[in-house]
């Protein structure tokens, strides 16, 4: 996976993960954990896509929905799913993130269901 530009983001930033399962990431709270988050996604997957599908911005943040693609080395599973992301914005930088996504489609790929 690329290296991630955390200068986008605030560093005390709040990234929440409403969907995700009690023993996943939930939440983040820093720009140093989300770079951190970032990095180890390519430890457990690889072939790691993401294609923009809508953008649209609101007073004081933005809205994204992505589709993301990529396998789980451990499982050798496939995982595809529509994210979207929602952003506020504070002094140019991200403050808090949202991001939902099919928690199911995870557990799938990662032979936990």
């Amino acid at each position: 996976m690329e290296e991630q530009d955390l200068t986008i983001y605030a560093e005390n930033v709040a990234v929440e993960f409403p969907f995700a399962p009690s023993d996943h990431t939930q939440t983040l709270n820093s720009a140093q954990n989300l770079g951190e988050f970032f990095a180890n996604i390519g430890t457990f997957a690889s072939g790691h896509r993401i294609e923009l599908l809508e953008a649209s911005a609101f007073e004081g943040g933005f809205t994204l929905e992505y589709r993301e693609s990529s396998t789980f080395r451990a499982t050798g599973r496939a995982y595809a799913s529509r994210i979207v992301w929602t952003a506020c914005i504070e002094d140019g930088r991200i403050v808090r993130l949202r991001e939902y996504y099919d928690p199911l489609r995870v557990l799938e790929a990662l032979g936990e269901r």
